[in-house]
């Protein structure tokens, strides 16, 4: 099955809630990161609920996203990550793609993936991309952080919103 998805040819939404008594909350963390390292390269829109896989599964997801040829919005809430720093790791190499990335709109991902470690480049990329202009955050992020990437991007063109997401 995986083999047949990542070989798909899907242009729409893909959504997942690993909730532990939803469709996908049996899989394992090993197998929920074979999953999202092998989504068809042409989603639009990724949802991604409840990911409680860890750092791996953030990996995998991340390297799909580079991948990715037509996405327009990336959802990635009700996830945690586990350690502050890897987590950071993580979001420094989602900046890295997001500021050469010609096709997303709009982002929500988890707080954990932003942090005084790597606000200054998450701030550069959100000024190299000029294609994001919704970018949100699921959790606690910090008024100071925030504060920064507002700062950053103030006079980025066209206009970017950022803000925590409202459930």
């Amino acid at each position: 099955m995986i083999e047949a998805l990542s070989k798909g040819s899907v242009r729409d939404k893909m959504e997942f809630d690993f909730e532990a008594d939803g469709p996908w909350g049996g899989l394992t963390a090993m197998q929920a990161t074979e999953l999202v390292a092998h989504l068809p390269p042409t989603i639009d829109v990724l949802t991604i609920y409840n990911a409680e896989y860890g750092i791996e599964f953030m990996w995998a997801l991340i390297e799909r996203v580079n991948k990715s040829q037509n996405m327009k919005a990336i959802y990635i809430v009700q996830t945690s990550l586990g350690g502050e720093e890897e987590g950071q790791e993580v979001g420094l190499r989602l900046a890295e793609i997001l500021s050469c990335n010609t096709t997303i709109e709009r982002i929500v991902l988890p707080a954990g993936l932003i942090g005084v470690k790597n606000v200054e480049e998450w701030g550069n990329a959100l000024m190299e991309n000029k294609t994001v202009t919704t970018f949100e955050y699921d959790g606690e992020l910090g008024d100071e952080i925030v504060d920064q990437l507002k700062t950053k991007t103030k006079d980025r063109k066209p206009e970017l919103e950022i803000g925590k997401i409202s459930i």
